[in-house]
Parts: structure tokens; sequence; C-alpha cells
């Protein structure tokens, strides 16, 4: 598996990339080298193949090197989420299979199957709190989308129509053109490292 331009990722990932190298090397010095690629095969064990956004993705880094310097530089995603390795994808696909035996145990899956939990969602970021955002693998129209948890309906709902889109628009955002789902931009205060704040909590 080699990095190509699928759908712009590439692209745009670089361009993200050489921002975060001229304004927020906090933030650049997180980013690890590219994942191996029998492990982003095995993020889902075999049952299907990584959607090809996701490894090209973890092509380009595999996830990030925790640190804190002043703030979160390795949530440098939009609201507050911090990209997943190759090895900890697999190991969160492994939660939401168990999470999806458990509710089949108690009687409780028809509820959450679509809703909270799916065989076919792969997470690749999560916050501090445990939120996570997941790669839609179901075919369909909504095959490689950005899905997120939303508490308010309690269900997960399509934020981006892919990854690529997903990057797209922090690029925009980092050049002052609207937001990224609905957070801004900004360097931290006390160090050189991005961060996204949401305009009702600046």
């Amino acid at each position: 598996m080699a990095v190509v331009n699928i759908n712009g990722l590439a692209e745009e990932w670089g361009r993200f990339e050489s921002w975060l190298r001229e304004n927020a090397p906090v933030t650049y010095r997180t980013l690890l080298p590219p994942a191996d690629v029998e492990a982003i095969h095995q993020i889902t064990g075999g049952r299907f193949a990584v959607h090809s956004d996701l490894g090209q993705l973890l092509l380009l880094h595999d996830g990030f090197d925790s640190l804190d310097e002043g703030g979160a530089p390795e949530a440098f995603l939009p609201q507050y989420y911090a990209p997943y390795s190759a090895r900890r994808a697999a190991i969160a696909y492994s939660y939401m299979l168990r999470n999806i035996d458990l509710s089949t145990e108690d009687g409780t899956i028809e509820h959450c199957i679509g809703q909270t939990l799916h065989p076919e969602w792969v997470p690749f970021a999560r916050t501090v709190s445990g939120d996570e955002l997941v790669v839609d693998h179901r075919a369909g129209d909504t095959y490689g989308a950005v899905l997120q948890y939303s508490e308010g309906d309690g269900v997960y709902q399509m934020v981006w129509p892919s990854l690529g889109a997903m990057i797209a628009e922090m690029n925009a955002a980092l050049r002052g053109e609207g937001t990224a789902g609905g957070y801004h931009p900004r360097l931290h205060a006390d160090s050189l490292s991005l961060e996204w704040y949401h305009p009702r909590f600046p």
C-alpha cells in the first residue's frame, strides 16, 4: 500500500502538515512516522478492507506521540479529537465488537445497531472523555463518511462525507474561511500548538 492522492486527501494533508510545521511546531512534533502496512490491514481483523482514506491517513502518520507542553498538542483535530495509531484503532474496533456482543446478550442490540454501534464502523480518533470519530465502512452513500456521536440525539451522525473533506475543511478554517465542524482554530496561548474552540466556549 503506497500513499496516493485519493479524493485529494494526501494533498490536503500536505497543506495541513505544512501549516503545522510553520505555525504550530509543538503539534507538528507529535506526528509519528508512517504506520506499518500489515498493522493497517489488521485493524478490522480481516473482516473487511480498511477504507482507502483511513489507510492513506495512517500511511502518512501513525497517530501521534503524546506529550503536554502547555496544552494538548496531540488533540489537533476539531473538537479536541486526537488521531489513533493503527494499533490503537484495532483496539478501539475490538471494543466496538465487544460492545455489540454485550448488547446482543442483554437484548438491546436492535436499539444500538446503526445508532451507537455497528460492526462496520472503525474508530480513528478520540477525545480525553472517550468520544470517538469513526469511519463508516457500510456499503452505500455513507461509505467512507466520518461519523460522530451526538450527545443531544444519542446516536452517531455524519459530520463529514469523507476524511479528505474533513481535512479540507480544517485547511479552509486555518485560512479564515469558516469553521471545521463548527470549531475555529487558534494557537494555544502557552505553546505553539494548534487547538480548536467553539464560539460558545471561547
